[in-house]
């Protein structure tokens, strides 16, 4: 889903009289921190006048800041028009004017009214003529305390009149970690292109900080926004005649790609989502630069039922008409007899990538980008070639190198310089160090680099805080636990610490629990542990300040959890999952109905025809969770499609029957479309009275080429409800590809065992009569990177000969490739990861493709995670770190 979002700049509008003779002209603008205050707060704005002097139509100065100007600035109540508080600010000797933060701790206080409510921010100037110029933005103030609002639809496409969700929320940042605020009152409208108002709707934050409400999207086809609270946050969407996906892949079509090296294929791929077998359709587009210039033209491309509706637009990124840069992809997709839809996304150009992280070991930071006040840290450039992944050596790092730390208003804190540093990483990178600043906050690391013509920045956030809070899901004696039952009470483990070390916290709160579909359950908070009871009909926690531990009621619905935290009266905070587990579900997919001969392999697939119907076992037994750990009770493809059928544990568990079992979707996750079932033939029914279960998947049509995931609501008996998730493949024909050695030394030459086959009775145990017969081509092999410093979009490994490797032929399903290191430029593998691509293509000329994946190291190394204080280190889950060597296989 794609959305857009209005965060915390103020938006401004300048208002200029008629230029006169000898006159002045006035360029005032500013921006606050923030659109949504609460009472009371500091209002950090910083802005900027210039001016210009005309005499008798005769420019003396040209747009020049003004120095040591006066700058009214005014906060009035937008319902009764009163100002509540002026301030008088100056400019510099550029035109700058600012007030009070921690970058300008002298300068004037500007703060929010008292009193919550709507208001501008009113900034005005008098020109030597007397003439008034002013520019304002507007603000909320509030009596809680928010940071910003955000809105959003639950889909970023409609058909006409069609039900959307739309989500609101207040949040409020609490060090390096977010929270919501209840009971903020939100209204808001829809409103089309123009900014013209359909509908409005309202609603309050509950103890979530969210709100939720439907509408009906409108009837006309366009582009629409939601806005909240005057355009404090708003969202946009559009009203199609059919759903539409465009993405950036590779040449095959097969890999999502949005950066591309000069030289390149590229793809332009549509999909339209239909369950349609007579529609038509074409698209059509152009591609241009960032300037808007037209360097290629797509060409009418069909859609239709012989393609799945589903098809591509490949061209090449030649150098004279794709320099480096930004490019955009326009589409116009046409319905034979019924309209036109447009489509757009983007894409890069360039032949290196730059990554800016932290160091890897003795970083500074706590966590992530968390740091405390006042620490050295410790961060790393790496400028690598698209082309093979090395990283660039020899970069002049006073001249093409800039490094600078900012704030979230873009004040500049310091510069750095960076060094190179031959031992960070595999082959070296670009090292600096920096004091993190003293005041606690948000903060912004820049790194620009300049290199064969092109310039580019990476960004990265870093969090100054002064305390530090860690949750974790655990039982009542503070043992890990993430599983808990529908009638079990979980605790969540709380550890915090300051600058100076370890740290009891005096306070701790549950602010809200969130399911995994957004949904939220209210709880109460009770005096003790002992007064927290699940038998009543009330959600309830209490909190143990002597333990460092809070305790909940657990929800009966199964699934996926988040617990939000605040402590020390809401200065910190912190988030924690853990997941409620009603029933052990054991779930598969199988060719044939009911209880499909025992435990035979034979019936036991996850790969099946586009043309086949596709059943489901389900065992279901009432949980016990007894190591509270999450698992997987069952894999669906440990080999050539073929899975396993589920134990039958009727002898030493409590079954789970008379469930209501109902098949709440299936979708291609490949192309994001969802699948009507034919109502008549699919559902679900038991099938004994030892907890087993045959669901049936029969689409309208023929299900697409591709991957599917599909999802189980289980209503038992009781009440209690689960969500189980299941999937398989289907194909015209399938290609499977496996290196003998997942891990392999740099000069070593890897074997790609290959099976070709169609999905069927007899394809897997005897190859002889279900494999299929044919070729196998290696058509390129792709650098992933190594571990820590990964590439994504992988890149095509240019070292690797391709034209080396012989085409494979295929003889009753089997075959195998050889990949030589010695087809590469220097002789060996770079080390990292890598996949294989592969095209295979049958007797009768249908092809298809498959991936192998396989590692290239030196050394494996094995590491769990430590606590260390007071000179020593603890392994938090009690593993030791080890190291192996990669041997060849012959070692």
């Amino acid at each position: 889903m794609i959305y857009l979002r209005y965060l915390a700049v103020a938006v401004f509008l300048l208002l200029l009289p008629a230029a006169l003779a000898n006159t002045y002209i006035a360029d005032i603008s500013f921006v606050s921190s923030q659109t949504v205050y609460t009472t009371n707060e500091t209002i950090e704005l910083k802005g900027t006048l210039y001016l210009s002097n005309y005499s008798n139509s005769v420019i003396v100065s040209n747009h020049t800041g003004l120095e040591n100007a006066t700058i009214n600035i005014s906060v009035i109540n937008m319902g009764t028009n009163t100002t509540s508080a002026s301030y008088r600010l100056n400019t510099t000797t550029a035109g700058a004017f600012y007030s009070r933060s921690n970058f300008y701790p002298s300068a004037v206080l500007v703060a929010t009214p008292s009193v919550a409510g709507n208001y501008h921010i009113k900034a005005s100037y008098a020109d030597p003529a007397g003439t008034a110029w002013w520019t304002q933005s507007e603000m909320q103030v509030i009596n809680q305390t928010v940071d910003r609002l955000e809105v959003s639809a639950d889909k970023v496409a409609y058909s006409p009149n069609e039900t959307m969700t739309i989500l609101a929320e207040a949040i409020s940042q609490i060090g390096d970690r977010i929270s919501y605020t209840a009971n903020v009152s939100i209204n808001g409208s829809i409103r089309n292109a123009a900014k013209s108002v359909l509908s409005l709707f309202n609603c309050t934050t509950g103890s979530s900080g969210k709100c939720t409400l439907t509408a009906a999207a409108p009837s006309s086809y366009g582009d629409y926004f939601i806005e909240i609270n005057s355009f404090k946050a708003f969202s946009s969407f559009n009203v199609k005649r059919f759903d539409v996906g465009i993405a950036m892949k590779d040449e095959l079509g097969k890999s999502i790609k949005h950066v591309f090296a000069t030289g390149e294929q590229a793809s332009v791929d549509i999909t339209v989502v239909t369950n349609s077998t007579a529609e038509n359709y074409t698209f059509v587009g152009t591609i241009k630069s960032s300037s808007g210039l037209v360097v290629k033209n797509i060409s009418s491309t069909a859609l239709n039922y012989n393609n799945s509706y589903s098809n591509r637009f490949t061209f090449t990124l030649d150098a004279l008409s794709f320099l480096v840069g930004s490019y955009f992809v326009d589409v116009n997709v046409t319905k034979l007899a019924d309209g036109i839809v447009e489509a757009s996304t983007s894409f890069e150009v360039r032949g290196w990538d730059l990554l800016l992280k932290k160091k890897d070991t003795d970083s500074g930071f706590e966590y992530e980008y968390s740091t405390f006040p006042n620490r050295t840290v410790s961060m790393e450039i790496y400028p690598t070639w698209r082309a093979n992944g090395s990283v660039i050596d020899g970069i002049n790092t006073t001249s093409s190198m800039a490094i600078s730390l900012t704030d979230k208003m873009s004040n500049q804190l310091a510069t750095y310089n960076a060094t190179w540093n031959a031992s960070c990483g595999k082959s070296g990178c670009y090292a600096f160090s920096m004091a993190s600043p003293a005041s606690a906050g948000e903060y912004y690391v820049a790194a620009t680099v300049t290199h064969s013509g092109a310039t580019q920045t990476a960004r990265k956030g870093i969090n100054v805080i002064t305390k530090t809070i860690f949750a974790q899901s655990t039982d009542k004696d503070g043992a890990l636990k993430d599983l808990f039952g529908a009638n079990d009470y979980a605790y969540i483990s709380l550890s915090a610490k300051n600058i100076t070390g370890n740290i009891n916290l005096t306070d701790a709160s549950i602010l809200s629990v969130i399911y995994m579909n957004g949904s939220e359950y209210t709880y109460l908070q009770v005096s003790s542990f002992s007064a927290v009871n699940n038998t009543n009909s009330n959600m309830e926690w209490a909190w143990n300040a002597t333990q460092q531990m809070l305790k909940l009621d657990t929800p009966a619905m199964g699934g996926i959890y988040t617990v939000y935290i605040t402590a020390e009266n809401n200065t910190i905070a912190a988030s924690v999952k853990f997941i409620v587990n009603p029933y052990d579900v054991c779930l598969v997919a199988k060719n044939t109905a009911g209880q499909a001969g025992g435990s035979s392999g034979y019936y036991y697939v996850y790969q099946f025809k586009t043309s086949d119907t596709v059943y489901f076992e389900l065992k279901l037994t009432q949980a016990n969770n007894p190591t509270g750990r999450a698992s997987f009770y069952n894999s669906t493809n440990s080999s050539y499609g073929m899975g396993s059928a589920c134990a039958d544990m009727s002898g030493t568990k409590q079954v789970v029957n008379n469930a209501t079992i109902t098949i709440e979707e299936v979708r291609n996750t490949q192309t994001g479309k969802s699948f009507a079932l034919n109502a008549t033939t699919s559902g679900c029914q038991a099938d004994n009275n030892k907890g087993s279960y045959t669901c049936t998947l029969k689409p309208l049509m023929n299900w697409d080429g591709g991957s599917y995931g599909v999802k189980f609501k289980i209503v038992g008996t009781t009440d209690q409800t689960d969500i189980a998730y299941g999937g398989f493949e289907a194909r015209a024909f399938y290609l499977y590809a496996w290196s003998s050695n997942w891990q392999n030394k740099p000069a070593s030459s890897l074997t790609l065992n290959v099976y070709m086959y169609e999905a069927g009775n007899n394809w897997w145990g005897s190859y002889g009569s279900g494999g299929l017969s044919g070729t196998v081509k290696l058509e390129k092999v792709e650098y992933q990177g190594r571990d820590g410093e990964w590439l994504w979009p992988p890149i095509e490994y240019s070292s690797y000969n391709v034209s080396r490797v012989n085409t494979s032929t295929i003889t009753n399903g089997q075959g195998t490739i050889t990949l030589s290191a010695n087809h590469t430029t220097e002789g060996a593998w770079k080390t990292g990861s890598y996949r294989a691509v592969l095209k295979g293509t049958d007797n009768g000329g249908t092809s298809d493709y498959g991936y192998a994946w396989f590692s290239i190291r030196q050394w494996e190394v094995y590491a769990s995670p430590v606590d260390c204080s007071s000179g020593s280190c603890t392994s938090t889950y009690n593993i030791n770190c080890s190291v192996a060597q990669i041997s060849d296989s012959s070692s």
